[in-house]
């Protein structure tokens, strides 16, 4: 069995969750959005990928207005669009479709 089952997962995300996700804009390393989330797997799509210069295991903060509500980590990057493992999440929370996204800097939270 592989060392990470999830990965093909969350490519199956990324190829299918973003069929039905349109006129969303590509984002920035400081603008990001979630575009889709399978909270069943604890994963999120952001609008934002290899163009953008993600790299995998990049962390991000996700925030709904000034709000910090979770941590989510980078394990497949595609042209425009990365997915990535939820890592944390404010109890109470659910990530969603809209929420902003900005990569985690060391000094974050």
């Amino acid at each position: 069995m592989p060392a990470r089952p999830w990965l093909a997962v969350v490519a199956a995300v990324l190829f299918f969750g973003t069929w039905g996700v349109t006129g969303v804009d590509p984002g920035t390393l400081e603008t990001a959005q979630v575009v889709d989330v399978n909270a069943r797997l604890q994963v999120v799509v952001l609008n934002v990928g290899r163009e953008a210069g993600v790299r995998i295991g990049m962390p991000f903060l996700v925030l709904r207005g000034d709000r910090l509500i979770g941590r989510v980590r980078v394990v497949e990057v595609r042209r425009q669009v990365c997915g990535a493992r939820i890592e944390e999440v404010d109890k109470g929370v659910t990530l969603a479709a809209g929420d902003a996204a900005r990569v985690a800097r060391s000094s974050s939270r």
